[in-house]
Parts: structure tokens; C-alpha cells; sequence
């Protein structure tokens, strides 16, 4: 099992594990992308402190792939592939490319680091 975990935009999060590639997939298809999204929306509008949501997950090596809410209107999101000082980030990841990034980064990690 490895580490997981979402936060929400409040801050809020939840720590979990995954077996894998396939549990990862399930758990980003699991997101309620409208509620995560409407969350943001609405601390924004009240000028309240707040964070883009996001997950994060952990492969047997240690390295951490983080996916967050970039833009809402163009349905992008950001990923950072990083293990300590090395990372690698991408901004402006269309919503059908990040199921792509969490099987590359399960099958093929060491390609996305610097």
C-alpha cells in the first residue's frame, strides 16, 4: 500500500492508501470534480482563504505525483512529479490527460523527473 491524500480547497483533507495504478485511477474517478469545484468557487467569492483543490499519491520509491485545480473554465489542472529537491511540473494538463500522467507515473516514473 502506499500513501494518498485530498485536499479540499477549506484546507480540509483526507489521508488514504492505494495498491497501485488501477486503486489511483479509481480514487481520481471518485472525485466530485462540481462539489471540488464549487467549494473554491464560493471561498473565493467570499474572499475567504482557500487553496485549489487537489490529491496527491506516492509510488513504492517515494516520489509523489500532486495533481490540483488549475482553471475551471478551461478544465485544467496542474501535476508536479517531485522526490526531494528533484521535480518536474506541467501546468495546463487537459482533465483527459491526468488519467495518462497517473499510469505513466505508476509505469514509467523515472522518465518524468528532471
Amino acid at each position: 500500500m502506499m500513501d494518498a491524500w485530498f485536499q479540499k480547497s477549506d484546507f480540509e483533507g483526507d489521508d488514504f492508501q492505494v495498491s497501485g495504478e488501477a486503486d489511483a485511477l479509481a480514487k481520481w474517478q471518485a472525485i466530485d470534480i462540481a462539489e471540488a469545484d464549487a467549494l473554491m468557487t464560493n471561498l473565493e467569492e467570499q474572499g475567504d482563504d482557500f487553496c485549489p483543490w487537489g490529491i496527491s499519491f506516492y509510488n513504492e520509491d517515494g516520489i509523489q505525483i500532486h495533481i490540483w485545480r488549475e482553471s475551471q473554465e478551461n478544465d485544467t489542472y496542474g501535476v508536479r512529479i517531485s522526490k526531494n529537491a528533484k521535480e518536474n511540473t506541467i501546468d495546463d494538463v487537459p482533465v483527459a490527460m491526468v488519467p495518462v500522467m497517473i499510469k505513466t507515473f505508476y509505469s514509467k516514473w523515472s522518465t518524468l523527473l528532471p
